[in-house]
C-alpha cells in the first residue's frame, strides 16, 4: 500500500474503534430503562398505577405524544399511535384508560415503520402494543 491509500484505512480503523468502545463501555445504570420501546411487567407491577393510560403517561409520556399531521387539511387532527392488544385493533389512545393494569404483561411502542410493516398502512402514527396476561 502506499501512503496515499493507507490514509482512508487509517480513518476507518480509528472510527470503528471509536464506535466499539463506545458500544462495550456502555452499561445500564438503573438511571434509563434497557428498552425505552417496552414497558415490562415488573414496571407496571411497581408502578401501582391502576391503568394502562397512567403507566404509560408516568413511565413513558413520548408514547402519547402527537406524530405531528399525517394530512396537510388543516382540519385533520394530528396523529396519534393507535393501540393494539394481544395484536387485535382496540382503538385510539384513550382506550388505554379502560385497561387496567392487573391484566397487563406488556406494553411496547411500535415506530411509524414498524407498526406499519406488522400491522399495516393505517398505523403511520406509530402502534402501542399490548399483551395481556393469559
Amino acid at each position: 500500500m502506499t501512503r496515499s491509500t493507507k490514509g482512508p484505512w487509517i480513518a476507518l480503523f480509528c472510527t470503528a474503534s471509536l464506535v466499539l468502545s463506545a458500544c462495550a463501555s456502555h452499561t445500564n445504570d438503573g438511571s434509563s430503562p434497557a428498552d425505552a420501546n417496552l414497558i415490562t411487567s415488573a414496571e407496571i407491577d411497581s408502578s401501582h398505577l391502576s391503568t394502562a393510560y397512567d403507566v404509560i403517561h408516568k413511565l413513558r409520556p413520548q408514547y402519547l405524544m402527537s406524530r405531528g399531521k399525517l394530512s396537510l387539511d388543516p382540519k385533520d387532527p394530528p396523529a396519534l399511535p393507535r393501540v393494539y392488544v394481544d395484536d387485535q385493533f382496540y382503538g385510539d389512545a384513550t382506550t388505554l384508560r379502560g385497561l387496567l393494569t392487573g391484566s397487563l404483561e406488556s406494553i411496547r411502542y411500535l415506530s411509524s415503520s414498524s407498526a406499519q410493516y406488522k400491522y399495516g398502512h393505517d398505523n403511520a402514527a406509530g402502534v402501542i402494543a399490548i399483551v395481556t396476561k393469559h
